[in-house]
């Protein structure tokens, strides 16, 4: 018999896991009001536009840069660089510009050293603070972060920061705040990385809708662009990027080479986290966290158990989580693989990928999507919703007799779910039918129960002969099943 049926698209949770699966899509013939969505690829070709980068002239697979703090000239001498008002660079803005090289060399073969240039310096970067900015007449102006883009024919770089009375953000550089973010970006710039679009500073060509590049042309995907990160579903509610993010990896990587040696080892990011990294760590239920995640292997874990909003979390590449309390704050950069979730104490969406994922909701009613492969999954408390959408989404697709397949490790008969909705599509529009006995044909399914170990087994088979296997460890009623 069919016991609860829905639409041809699935059932309202369904459609939710859908779109959440989606959301992040980019590239192709997609458009957001009005501003063609860029692929990975293309947002890279846009980042690196104008500059060539550093090159590894020596071949050893690392780009080795030398960076120095300018020390502190008079005025007159200043002035050569069309600048006056330059002050020292003191112990935090020294802290948080080491950070940020951190943040850079832990997603590519780059490797930073400060001092002097020397005969193995691939490149190097001077960093100083000033006030203002002179005119060809020798008329001081208001001033602006800045630096220069690497040249072929280029032996350094200059990465300037205003510090003023009135402009203190660099100096007072923190986790999450403007001063950290602008370290951050200009030093993308020392390394080659430009904006997105076709602004700059804040000229006539500041700017405006009609320069923006690209829909992900935002701070959302990439800390170079000005455009801030509330053009579409993000809302870091004033917090900023303090590392690379999204696309800025992407372009490191094409240029550098990807990074295997960083977080190599089993990692745990954001409570918990023993990464050693600030923006990768959260210990409080207030703080705050926006990132993009880059990881080199081991089994790894995203732990957002100590938020208590409801959040959306997402194990894809090139996807962005909901996490505590913001919206599209927290990303896995292409190339990484994040194996488990854990959620926290809201109602919680949890969407794996297509590895052999460990995924909990926590408390809450939650709605646990595994995606590919055979994945270990609880609910936690609360009333929680298991999601399929294919036979092929119950097992690990590397094995072709069944043997690993899905287990839920939790199941409350009575008050927990298995939507098998979504499932409609690959049967031909039609619920699945209950059948007693356990040889099942096309759009048939079947609950088999072990009294002895407790634990009930859900087959259900697709038109096209694929079956999905679903462990429970509890007993699994007819009704707890979403067709």
């Amino acid at each position: 018999m069919s016991i609860s049926s829905v639409g041809l698209h699935g059932s309202p949770i369904y459609q939710r896991v859908e779109q959440f699966k989606h959301r992040d899509d980019r590239g192709g013939d997609i458009q957001h009001n009005g501003l063609q969505s860029k692929s990975t690829e293309d947002a890279v070709k846009r980042l690196w536009r104008h500059s060539p980068g550093w090159s590894d002239k020596n071949g050893d697979g690392t780009v080795n840069v030398t960076y120095e703090f300018r020390s502190a000239p008079d005025d007159k001498n200043t002035r050569k660089f069309g600048k006056t008002g330059f002050t020292p660079i003191l112990d935090n803005q020294r802290k948080q510009t080491r950070l940020s090289l951190q943040s850079i060399e832990d997603v590519a073969n780059i490797k930073f050293t400060r001092g002097p240039k020397t005969a193995d310096s691939e490149g190097h970067i001077k960093i100083g603070n000033y006030g203002q900015e002179i005119d060809s007449k020798g008329n001081p102006y208001k001033g602006e972060h800045h630096a220069t883009l690497p040249s072929k024919n280029q032996a350094d770089v200059d990465v300037w920061f205003v510090d003023t009375d009135t402009e203190k953000s660099v100096p007072r550089a923190a986790l999450g705040n403007a001063g950290r973010h602008t370290i951050t970006h200009e030093l993308g710039h020392a390394m080659g990385l430009t904006h997105p679009g076709n602004y700059n500073g804040s000229g006539a060509d500041k700017l405006g809708e009609s320069n923006v590049s690209h829909h992900e042309d935002s701070q959302s995907h990439s800390g170079m662009s000005y455009r801030g990160e509330r053009t579409g579903h993000h809302n870091h509610q004033k917090f900023r990027s303090s590392a690379p993010q999204l696309d800025d990896i992407a372009a490191y990587q094409a240029k550098y080479g990807a990074n295997y040696e960083t977080r190599k080892d089993d990692t745990t990011y954001g409570f918990n986290s023993n990464t050693d990294r600030d923006f990768l760590t959260v210990k409080t239920p207030h703080d705050k966290m926006v990132a993009a995640i880059w990881d080199g292997g081991g089994n790894d874990t995203l732990d957002f158990s100590g938020y208590t909003q409801d959040q959306q979390i997402s194990l894809r590449e090139e996807t962005f989580s909901d996490v505590g309390g913001l919206k599209g704050n927290v990303a896995i950069a292409k190339g990484a693989v994040i194996e488990n979730a854990i959620g926290g104490k809201g109602n919680d969406l949890i969407i794996g990928n297509d590895v052999n994922n460990e995924l909990n909701g926590g408390d809450g009613n939650d709605v646990i999507y595994g995606g590919k492969g055979a994945d270990k999954l609880w609910g936690g408390k609360g009333a929680d919703t298991f999601v399929y959408g294919s036979a092929s989404e119950s097992f690990d697709a590397g094995r072709q007799d069944q043997r690993s397949h899905d287990e839920i490790m939790d199941f409350e008969s009575g008050n927990d779910k298995i939507d098998v909705s979504g499932m409609q599509v690959q049967n031909g529009g039609k619920p699945f039918t209950f059948k007693k006995s356990p040889v099942i044909e096309s759009g048939e399914a079947f609950i088999d129960y072990n009294p002895d170990t407790h634990q009930s087994t859900l087959y259900a088979r697709q038109t096209d002969g694929q079956v999905l296997k679903v462990s429970v460890n509890g007993k699994l009623e007819q009704s707890d099943v979403v067709l």
